[in-house]
């Protein structure tokens, strides 16, 4: 079955988030996207589980989205 986990960058907070698809039940955040990643691989399937009451096999689509506030040069 597929998710969709958006990960989005909050140039405020200096830090990423993770959302994942309705129902699932999971937000995470961190310093780091890489790590966040691994977060996001070990939390999705419990929260699957406990959530959408689903145990089989998952594939989880990462989407992601950043974007920075520039200055703009005279």
């Amino acid at each position: 079955m597929d998710f969709f986990i958006k990960m989005k960058w909050d140039s405020d907070e200096k830090r990423w988030a993770a959302i994942g698809s309705t129902g699932m039940g999971l937000v995470l955040e961190s310093d780091s996207f890489d790590m966040l990643v691994d977060r996001v691989k070990l939390a999705a399937p419990e929260m699957i589980e406990l959530n959408l009451n689903y145990k089989g096999p998952i594939n989880l689509h990462f989407i992601t989205e950043r974007m920075e506030h520039l200055s703009a040069v005279s």
